[in-house]
Parts: C-alpha cells; structure tokens; sequence
C-alpha cells in the first residue's frame, strides 16, 4: 500500500507541471499597390563622352526635340564639312564636327524595340540642286548610355547618297525573354566621335566636276520606328 501512494502522487506532481500548447493559427491578407503611367515630358540632350551630364550646347549643335512622350528622338547633330577651295577630280572631305550624335530615348516598358533611318536630301545653293551624286558617309559609330541593358547595334557603314533611299543607322531588338532583354532600354546616343583635327568617320564625297561656287546645304532626316528593323 506505501508503494502505491507513492506512485500516484509522482503521477500528479508530473501533471501538474507540464507546459500548456496552443495550436491555433491567424492569417490575414494585406496589399502593396504601384502604378506606371507613359511618360510625356522630353529628355534633354546628353554629352556622348558622358551620358549621365546633359549638353548645354546642345541647342546650338542641332535638333532638339521639343515633344515629349515615351519613345522619344531627343536629339540630332548638324555636320559641318568646312570651307575648302574646288577640286575638279573626286575628292573625300572629313567632318569638322568631332562629336556628331544622335539620341533615342525608350521610357514604354515594353521592350518592344526600335530602329532609327537617315536620309539626306539633295545639295542645295538656295536656288537649285548642286554636287550632284555627293555622298554622305558615317562610320564606325559607338553607343553610350547610362543603363545597363543591352545596347543597340549601330550599323557599321551608313552611306548616304544625297537625293538618295534612306539608310539604316541603329537598331534595338525587342525582348526575348523578361524585359531587361530588350535592347535599347532607357536613353541611349550613338555617336561618331574622332580625336583628330578633322572626323575621319564622318566624310563627304564630292565627285569629279561636281564641286560649284558656294554654300551647299544638303538635310538630313533622322526617322524613328517603335519597332526593329526587319
């Protein structure tokens, strides 16, 4: 009998101790909203040695663009071939604008692509057409940009035979996959841009007895496509 009452009391002081669980659980749900709108203001011109710092003297270096929105031509560079005395045979002229570009911004968030063209118009005197079959020629352009995306391919060798068919000058691909595969993301100048004292990558070629008295002026139209080149 003493050992049972033992027994029975160690039984009790153990009950008595033990911890108490629960195992009941609580959820709730919560949300995290954004919203993106198209952009509609522009993008000011930026250096091509330093794409990060805009370019004062961009106004007075070209077009610049005064229509916002979310794919954008912000920018285009007059080239300046100089003064020089005639030359009756075929003669090959360099630019004396060092730092030539062209800006293209995309703010869509599509990574739908794009592709910009350049035509150049005939030769003119302010009275008639001049330099008859001058070709304009742009070579070995670079990109630079602030992002980290894949960047667009500029074309190799853009020749522009005044009066002529249109070239191409860059092309972004569109996506293969998530967004940030997209070429051409964010805002991007592709440039020609020489060290020297006149720009070996952007020439003129005058053909033999084309070459007349006066300032000729030939425009160039810079064309933007919200796609890629096919």
């Amino acid at each position: 009998m003493k050992t049972n009452k033992i027994l029975a009391t160690t039984l009790i002081t153990g009950l008595a101790v033990a911890p108490f669980v629960s195992t009941s659980a609580f959820a709730a749900d919560s949300t995290a909203k954004v919203t993106f709108t198209a952009p509609t203001d522009t993008v000011t011109p930026k250096l091509p040695t330093a794409p990060g710092t805009n370019n004062p003297d961009a106004p007075t270096q070209g077009t610049v663009n005064t229509v916002g929105g979310p794919l954008t031509l912000d920018f285009v560079s007059n080239i300046e071939f100089g003064t020089h005395a005639i030359n009756p045979a075929t003669t090959v002229y360099q630019s004396t604008t060092l730092q030539p570009y062209i800006q293209v911004s995309d703010r869509r968030g599509t990574g739908e692509g794009w592709n910009v063209t350049a035509q150049a118009s005939a030769f003119t005197d302010g009275s008639a057409s001049t330099l008859p079959g001058s070709t304009i020629t742009l070579n070995n352009g670079a990109e630079a940009s602030t992002s980290s995306t894949p960047a667009p391919l500029p074309n190799a060798s853009i020749v522009l035979p005044t009066a002529g068919a249109a070239a191409p000058v860059v092309n972004a691909a569109a996506k293969t996959a998530d967004l940030k595969t997209a070429q051409g993301l964010g805002t991007w100048l592709t440039s020609w841009i020489s060290s020297n004292a006149t720009n070996e990558k952007v020439t003129l070629t005058v053909p033999e007895a084309a070459a007349t008295p006066g300032t000729h002026t030939s425009t160039i139209t810079w064309t933007l496509s919200a796609s890629p080149a096919q």
